[in-house]
């Protein structure tokens, strides 16, 4: 069965799956977020604040039975989620300094032994910005990581260690670790829109998609 969901009126740009919800969740350049039940396939609500500017970017945890939601895009928010009609908003301080953030990840991860949470955020002028939740802190605040727009965030997380993959307008894709470290590098010959790591017997393969239609395969890259 094929549905189309079609109340956005901007172009989407981030989706995120609740699964405990079965709820599509996207943002779209507006200053709100819709709620999709993929039950009924309806628009079941939208979120929206005089305080929130330009959504580009989401991302999302689970914890206790509460989904916090984290949106990005000249500011820096989020919305706790346990009664779906009745969302909690909150403004996280002001990092971006005029940037537009274009896309979002949350992880936690562990310092010495105790747990931190991080958001790790790319913008428009090609910063990548590491922000402990737990510490209210930007760390490496010079980490300046792509010429131009972040295009694409995401996660490597069954290696030896945590690593994070951006790529973007400037036809480059990097993988830097939690200290901020740049660990890899690849050059490609074209913006890059989208960037999937996956595990593949055990080896690592990097899914990439550009302005073309076609997807492009980094197999097999050493760590």
């Amino acid at each position: 069965m094929f549905k189309s969901l079609e109340e956005n009126t901007e172009i989407i740009r981030g989706l995120i799956y609740l699964e405990k919800l079965n709820i599509v969740c996207s943002s779209s350049g507006s200053n709100e977020i819709m709620f999709w039940n993929l039950d009924s396939f309806e628009l079941v609500k939208k979120f929206s604040h005089e305080s929130m500017q330009i959504t580009m970017g989401i991302s999302s945890k689970y914890e206790n039975n509460i989904y916090t939601i984290f949106c990005v895009g000249k500011n820096i928010c989020q919305w706790k989620i346990e009664n779906i009609q009745e969302p909690k908003y909150k403004e996280l301080p002001n990092i971006l300094n005029d940037e537009i953030a274009m896309r979002i990840i949350y992880q936690k991860i562990y310092v010495n032994k105790i747990e931190k949470e991080l958001l790790v955020i790319g913008t428009d002028t090609g910063k990548l910005i590491f922000y402990s939740i737990t510490d209210n802190k930007t760390l490496f605040p010079n980490l300046r990581t792509h010429v131009f727009s972040i295009n694409s965030l995401s996660l490597i997380n069954d290696v030896d260690e945590l690593l994070i993959v951006s790529a973007g307008h400037d036809k480059t894709i990097r993988l830097w670790n939690l200290e901020g470290v740049n660990v890899k590098y690849f050059k490609t010959n074209f913006t890059i829109n989208s960037c999937k790591y996956i595990n593949e017997l055990k080896s690592f393969t990097l899914l990439v998609a550009g302005k073309s239609q076609n997807i492009s395969i980094f197999k097999q890259i050493d760590k």
